[in-house]
């Protein structure tokens, strides 16, 4: 799932690489599925519903400060 992080940065790099240090949660940045990925980070729903949960609210956090 690809998750448009615009409204926050445009660097999707930078995000993810922020959002593994703070909140220990993994994403991919956009930019690696092309130039105009680089406002989304991707989201792997390959894991149990609980991880999932936990996962969504550490990137809220992370979003809202």
């Amino acid at each position: 799932m690809l998750v448009d992080i615009s409204r926050y940065t445009h660097d999707s790099d930078r995000f993810a690489r922020e959002l593994l240090e703070k909140e220990k949660v993994a994403v991919a940045p956009g930019r690696t599925f092309g130039p105009g990925g680089q406002k989304y980070v991707r989201i792997s729903l390959a894991a149990d519903d609980q991880d999932l949960v936990t996962g969504l609210e550490r990137l809220c956090h992370m979003l809202n400060g």
